[in-house]
């Protein structure tokens, strides 16, 4: 399509009425205002702001007074932005007719980058938090306790940067493995003594409320990889299995359903976000031969739930399993038979 000339009067360009007018032509303050007609009112001339002061006031005249106000800037202190109203800005105006107050919210100093203020209670270099003139943990401990205790000594005595854990152990040593977290009540606990703790303690302390200094500990499992987790398991070096009658018997947790079979809390791959229980006797038999088929169950040949020997485990169907774990059972209900010998119990095998 071709364009229109510029004095073309089709029925595009509104033919036989009047232009549109493209700048605001309102005379304020004897000057022509010369605001942009659009999102205004094209038809009458208005800009926005004199299209909203028509509708409002029915006129666009300005306030009255607000002449005096011509070439002043806005009264709020800081501000240099032109007076309208009230000899004040339109942004200031704005905040007393919604808030009743200019007063800079920790919002507005956020836009205008103005850094936030120190606490102020003594000794304290945590900034302010919102309109507060004190921190945010200052600021908890005032809504807990009724006061921000400026002389009381913040979280614990031994300091809050302690790398390693100091509950001393059955030896009288300190644990010495990694702080990183602290218990809920040592915050404002001024007998706290023992600072950060590892996550053993910690997890006791939320049992039990005390850490229990002295005790023994449940044995933890170094943070490795599961290519080296399960070496580490199966070396009765480290106190995880015992040779007991031939079998390398789990000496750590069993499962819950009342088997009785080795379990351990693992990351079953090195991306895992969370520990999970698996059975340790099919983490060792993968270790060894590779993943498990779907359906299959790794079967203990010597009849003991929790041992994790890999000579005494075998991988075998669901169903085979089954009748292994019953032929087991009847074996050893006739063993515990009241005058049972080996002859007697060798031909009943025979038999069977």
């Amino acid at each position: 399509m071709a364009a229109c000339p510029p004095d073309c009067t089709c029925k595009r360009h509104r033919r036989g009425g009047a232009p549109r007018i493209l700048n605001c032509e309102v005379v304020e303050f004897g000057q022509t205002c010369g605001e942009s007609t659009k999102n205004g009112s094209a038809k009458h001339g208005l800009c926005p702001k004199h299209a909203q002061r028509l509708s409002a006031t029915g006129t666009t005249d300005p306030m009255p007074g607000a002449h005096i106000n011509k070439g002043k800037t806005c009264l709020v202190e800081g501000c240099e932005k032109d007076a309208r109203w009230d000899r004040m800005c339109d942004t200031h105006r704005a905040s007393m007719n919604a808030r009743g107050t200019t007063e800079e919210t920790e919002w507005h100093r956020a836009r205008r980058g103005v850094p936030k203020p120190p606490c102020s209670v003594p000794g304290c270099q945590n900034l302010r938090t919102g309109n507060q003139d004190i921190c945010q943990p200052h600021l908890t401990r005032l809504r807990k306790t009724g006061d921000v205790g400026i002389d009381k000594p913040w979280r614990h005595k031994t300091g809050e940067q302690n790398q390693t854990c100091l509950v001393p152990l059955e030896d009288g040593s300190p644990c010495g493995e990694d702080s990183r977290t602290h218990p809920i009540a040592e915050r404002n606990n001024p007998d706290w003594e023992w600072g950060r703790l590892c996550p053993a303690h910690y997890g006791r302390y939320c049992r039990t409320g005390s850490v229990r200094e002295g005790t023994t500990l449940r044995r933890q499992c170094p943070v490795m990889p599961l290519s080296e987790r399960v070496p580490h398991y199966v070396d009765p070096a480290n106190g995880y299995v015992a040779r007991v009658d031939g079998c390398l018997e789990w000496q750590a947790s069993l499962s819950a359903n009342g088997a009785g079979y080795a379990v351990a809390p693992v990351w079953k791959s090195d991306n895992a976000k969370r520990a999970a229980p698996w059975l340790v006797h099919r983490l060792v038999w993968e270790y060894h031969n590779g993943p498990i088929p779907p359906g299959n169950h790794v079967h203990h040949i010597c009849g003991t739930e929790n041992c994790v020997d890999i000579d005494h485990l075998e991988c075998i169907g669901y169903k085979e399993n089954g009748s292994e774990a019953c032929r087991i059972k009847q074996f050893r209900d006739k063993a515990n038979e009241p005058g049972m010998t080996i002859e007697a119990l060798r031909e009943w095998i025979a038999a069977a």
